[in-house]
């Protein structure tokens, strides 16, 4: 069944984007171009927005060894504006990632970068939709070259590590069908990609990743040789370890419960 209010949301977005882009100007790298609005801070800067999503285009593509699409483009705005068209400040499309990010905040701009156009270097690997692959994949590429070390804000495995501590095993099967994009969801994601490169190598990470269309358990063992509860087993033995932090002092952090603790079977042990 065609779902006509999803298919008129993306219509309504596409056309926002493209109105945005009528009316920007660019400049062209050699890996991105550019649009920017045609007046204003963003204008009298985007020689060194453009230097500084080109440096970033640059070290995901050599240290990933995954290309970006051809002619990919960057339409930077001002953060109003892209949650008016799509909803967030950053999101990536086919071959285009629109940021919104305030004046003189460069650095939010390049961390946002980083997450997004991580997301088209990994469309040469798959066109997955799921959002548990796509955001560890992403938080995973931004965070190895050093643009976005909490992209939740808390540091890799905390999170994790906080819902073992109170019994709470997030379970595999159930994350990777999950469609919602909370925090819990971006942090138990890096995890898992951060786990699987440390445990079993990028290239074998890459393989899980294109290996979209085989049913979950099959995918691990075949790929990771490992059963799926064995993976989850060594996933939370991994995050228990590099953790330094005790329970109580990540409870004090700036944490989000999620789903998980949001299970009325579950929400006592989170509090």
């Amino acid at each position: 069944m065609i779902c006509f209010q999803s298919m008129a949301r993306r219509c309504r977005g596409a056309w926002n984007i493209a109105r945005v882009v009528y009316h920007s100007e660019s400049v062209e790298g050699r890996w991105v171009k550019l649009y920017y609005p045609a007046s204003g801070w963003y204008g009298e800067n985007a020689d060194e927005i453009l230097r500084l999503v080109e440096i970033t285009a640059e070290r995901l593509q050599r240290d990933l060894g995954l290309p970006l699409p051809t002619d990919t483009c960057c339409v930077v705005t001002d953060p109003e504006t892209a949650v008016a068209i799509q909803g967030v400040t950053g999101a990536a499309y086919r071959d285009l990632v629109v940021i919104g990010f305030r004046e003189r905040q460069l650095a939010t701009f390049g961390r946002i970068a980083g997450h997004e156009l991580a997301h088209l270097c990994s469309r040469s690997l798959s066109t997955c939709v799921r959002p548990f692959l796509c955001e560890g994949f992403a938080c995973w590429a931004a965070a190895r070259i050093e643009v976005d070390q909490r992209p939740c804000g808390l540091p890799l495995h905390f999170h994790l590590a906080w819902l073992l501590s109170v019994g709470v095993k997030p379970r595999l099967a159930e994350l990777w069908g999950r469609r919602d994009y909370c925090p819990e969801l971006y942090d138990l994601a890096w995890s898992f990609a951060s786990f699987t490169v440390e445990q079993f190598g990028q290239e074998r990470y890459f393989a899980l990743y294109r290996a979209e269309g085989e049913p979950l358990e099959k995918r691990m063992e075949a790929v990771l040789g490992r059963t799926l509860a064995q993976v989850e087993r060594e996933w939370f033995e991994c995050a228990r370890s590099r953790v330094g932090a005790s329970v109580r002092e990540i409870s004090r952090t700036r944490r989000y419960d999620g789903s998980f603790c949001s299970l009325p079977h579950l929400a006592r042990r989170c509090r």
